[in-house]
């Protein structure tokens, strides 16, 4: 045949530029009215594809009810039998690509069909669905064996293989039964193997951006499903051994054993899950809830209460990795759960608590707190939270908003830390941006507050947050420290110092920098002053304001008193451990103070003499 099409009901056209079909069969008459086939085949092609099916044994009665044994073979491109049977099936937005050869044997009784010795071996398997997009390289199905009663429409096959080089699927067995048109019966159990980032690629390969985080880990789940009276019982157990995700910004959170159970029925006419239970078990956490699904367009919507039981210590673990902070918890606490909507967190409602024994956040260290949390129109807000910090008190107001961005904490404005007082561990963590020369200090004493007025940090890009405010230090005296020794030891400062005591720096967060100014550092005979930017690589931009220290002094009077009015400007780079002042840029001031106090002395002197000779040629 040329140029070949069938259409049907509007479906995708079959077409073919050739196509032909061969048909032999030798057989002869027997006694009375009865011919008995020795021999039978048909060959159909189409370019490159072929479908073959031959007797595997003589029919002893071409006009009787068999048995009838046939062997066939089939090969060629997936996509292109794909395309010619979408005429006979419904529709739907999926694609098939890959080279195939199947093979067994079919078995037709009056009373039955059995399929045995199915083979089908699949190179460069490709599978595309609307949310998946699933490719093997190299893998096969093997059925040992199938049986359809014609009678009763009864579907039994013992087991089922798929295996390829990332994932594998077993079956077995599967029962089932139709009446009416209906499922009526079904029994299956099906098991699965694979790893998270395989399924992470399937289920991601049709979105333009890459994930923020990527997941490892061994998948290994059974599921039993029992057609019940118009349901389906469904029993799942799953575990994933060597979890891991990695964010692009290189942090990671690791699980030695994640374990998933849960049990229910699913409606097949309302279309609804009705949750018994569903349990996930960690090092981390143990998540027990129960409710259901229900169908809602395309999509699902949750309906879940339970509770949390969690190891803070863990979580805390997990704060690290997603904020790139440290933070430190203990507590084996418990906290109910209520979820409400579609997974969309943008579109959900949630209830969460969040408590602990104790906390150290960035060396602030936290007595027992709890942080309840209530999810709406996309934004997670906590209750306002008063605890005990470092001898101070904490006030806070958080919210997270979901969106385009992603995750975004925000705080309200206000004193959020009063009367805290300080530590070495405060100074190595947040609070050395806000104040460069408290980073890395040896020892810090005193308190301090601060008041924000605006906080907008993106949870998985912090530095494209923005945050402004003010920190007041009432009284704060610090050791020895990289900026202080490199100050100490250019111009001659003492090796300890402390911040101007009730003082106020102001300081805000821009495109990955943390900007102050007014802060001032009091050493025994000079206070100096910075202003600049550390970024949250630890990079400094920074100039330091100071007077003409006491070692530049000459011993003359009036060359003292012209220096003693000059101000010091020094640019500091480097970084916030290994800070670099120019001393280049000290020499060129040191050297024109000194040069521009002697002009002025000697300025001076002479217009006092001449003066003097004026006064002098006037009396004679």
């Amino acid at each position: 045949m040329k140029q070949f099409v069938l259409a049907s009901g509007g479906q995708p056209e079959w077409s073919e530029p050739e196509l032909s079909l061969a048909v032999n069969a030798r057989g002869r008459r027997a006694e009375g009215e009865r011919i008995e086939l020795e021999s039978a085949g048909v060959e159909l092609r189409a370019g490159d594809d072929q479908a073959i099916a031959s007797l595997a044994a003589p029919v002893a009665d071409l006009r009787g009810k068999g048995p009838w044994p046939i062997e066939f073979r089939a090969t060629g491109d997936l996509a292109r039998w794909e395309a010619r049977a979408r005429p006979l099936l419904p529709p739907g937005d999926w694609r098939l690509a890959g080279r195939f050869t199947a093979s067994g044997k079919l078995t037709c009784g009056e009373e039955q069909a059995t399929l045995t010795g199915t083979r089908i071996e699949l190179e460069g398997l490709a599978f595309q669905g609307p949310r998946l997009s699933f490719q093997e390289s190299k893998s096969e199905l093997v059925v040992g064996s199938a049986q359809w009663r014609w009678e009763d429409h009864r579907l039994d096959v013992p087991s089922a293989v798929f295996s390829g080089t990332s994932l594998g699927v077993g079956l077995e067995p599967l029962r089932a039964a139709w009446s009416r048109g209906e499922l009526s019966e079904l029994d299956a159990t099906v098991a699965v193997r694979t790893t998270l980032d395989r399924v992470q690629e399937w289920a991601t390969a049709r979105e333009a951006a890459q994930p923020a985080w990527l997941v490892r880990g061994r998948l290994a789940g059974r599921a039993t499903v029992r057609a019940e009276e118009g349901k389906l019982r469904v029993e799942t157990d799953a575990a994933v051994e060597d979890f891991s995700a990695l964010h692009a910004s290189g942090k990671r959170f690791a699980e030695p054993a994640i374990r998933l159970a849960a049990a229910g029925s699913y409606d097949l006419g309302g279309g609804v899950l009705q949750l018994e239970r569903l349990k996930l078990d960690s090092k981390t956490a143990v998540v027990e809830v129960a409710g259901n699904v229900a169908r809602d367009g395309p999509a699902a919507r949750l309906a879940l209460d339970g509770q949390c039981r969690y190891d803070v210590a863990r979580l805390s673990e997990l704060g690290r990795a997603q904020f790139g902070v440290p933070i430190y918890a203990a507590g084996q606490e418990t906290s109910p759960v209520l979820y409400r909507g579609p997974l969309t967190l943008a579109e959900a409602e949630a209830r969460f608590g969040l408590a602990w024994a104790e906390a150290e956040i960035v060396g602030f260290r936290f007595g027992p707190g709890e942080l309840a949390t209530h999810l709406s129109g996309g934004v997670l807000c906590g209750e306002p939270l008063e605890v005990d910090v470092s001898e101070g008190r904490l006030h806070v107001v958080p919210q997270v908003r979901f969106g385009g961005e992603g995750a975004v904490l925000e705080v309200g404005g206000g004193r959020l830390a009063d009367q805290v007082r300080i530590s070495p561990q405060m100074c190595a963590g947040a609070l050395q941006y806000i104040a460069p020369p408290l980073a890395g200090v040896a020892s810090a004493e005193g308190k301090f507050s601060i008041d924000l007025d605006e906080c907008r940090i993106p949870l998985d890009f912090p530095e494209r947050g923005s945050l402004a405010g003010r920190m007041t230090v009432h009284s704060v005296a610090i050791g020895p420290g990289p900026l202080v020794h490199q100050l100490a030891t250019a111009v001659g400062l003492g090796g300890t110092a402390q911040l101007s005591r009730e003082s106020t720096v102001p300081f805000r967060m821009v495109q990955g920098r943390v900007y102050h100014r007014d802060l001032q550092l009091v050493f025994n005979d000079v206070t100096v002053t910075t202003h600049g930017s550390v970024g949250l690589d630890q990079s400094l931009a920074l100039v330091v304001e100071m007077p003409v220290p006491a070692k530049w002094r000459t011993g003359n009077a009036t060359l003292d008193l012209a220096l003693k009015n000059q101000t010091i400007r020094l640019p500091v780079g480097g970084s916030l451990l290994q800070p670099a002042i120019d001393k280049r840029e000290l020499e060129r001031q040191a050297g024109q103070f000194l040069e521009g106090a002697a002009r002025n002395v000697i300025g001076n002197e002479l217009n006092r003499q001449l003066e003097r000779l004026l006064q002098q040629g006037g009396r004679k």
